[in-house]
């Protein structure tokens, strides 16, 4: 991380959802009280069952939150970009993280202790709105992972994840039927967060290419309907 300080430091914050609301006077405040941390590539942030005195705010890079079963599988539960807080479930878990974190690639991070984060709770009803918020959005999410691994094929659950990345470009106003998104993630990552294996992940990709539901180009994938790839997933 090139050094997030000042406006760096603030435009990080701001794009969390922790802080919606909140004024530029009461943002530069708080950034008083967080610290700056970078994570190489690999490198595990915390461990499941670890004791948390603090959370974090990812400003650059990803993270990936999973847990490992007793037989030593590992699954995927998120991917956090910019802006998305991590490890702030611990607070309402006897302070202990209830996953590891791993750095996806060169991340820079903030870093918040618990007792000051909830000194500003206390000041300002908007902080404890916001991580209230925060929480649900993340549950919710955990909630439909849970529901997919369990009951959705895997061409279902790709179809999905394709469709969810080509509703983020037409999110930011392209709202053609047709979508090119690119897999900004290593295949064996993505199998991992699908709950599958990468032969199957790539059979299953040659098969909705088969199938002309899609067009691959090394990490370039074309959806020519969007409303056909919606059938596949059921949507």
């Amino acid at each position: 991380m090139s050094g997030i300080i000042g406006k760096e430091l603030l435009n990080g914050l701001l794009q969390s959802q922790l802080f919606m609301g909140m004024s530029a006077a009461a943002l530069e405040d708080f950034s008083k009280i967080v610290r700056t941390r970078e994570a190489k590539t690999g490198e595990i942030v915390f461990s499941e069952g670890e004791k948390a005195e603090g959370f974090y705010i990812v400003i650059e890079g990803k993270i990936k939150i999973y847990k490992i079963s007793a037989a030593g599988k590992s699954q995927i539960i998120h991917i956090f970009g910019p802006g998305s807080p991590f490890g702030e479930a611990a607070i309402f878990m006897q302070n202990r993280f209830p996953a590891y974190a791993e750095a996806m690639s060169p991340c820079g991070l903030v870093y918040i202790k618990f007792e000051e984060f909830l000194k500003y709770l206390k000041k300002d009803p908007q902080f404890a709105l916001n991580i209230i918020a925060t929480l649900c959005v993340r549950l919710k999410a955990f909630l439909k992972t849970i529901e997919e691994l369990s009951l959705d094929e895997v061409s279902t659950r790709l179809a999905k994840y394709i469709l969810s990345m080509a509703n983020e470009r037409k999110a930011a106003g392209l709202s053609s039927d047709k979508a090119v998104v690119t897999l900004n993630i290593k295949k064996n990552v993505l199998a991992n967060q699908l709950g599958t294996i990468p032969e199957t992940l790539s059979r299953t990709l040659a098969k909705l290419k088969k199938q002309g539901l899609i067009i691959i180009d090394k990490k370039t994938i074309t959806v020519p309907s969007i409303e056909k790839l919606s059938e596949i997933a059921g949507l």
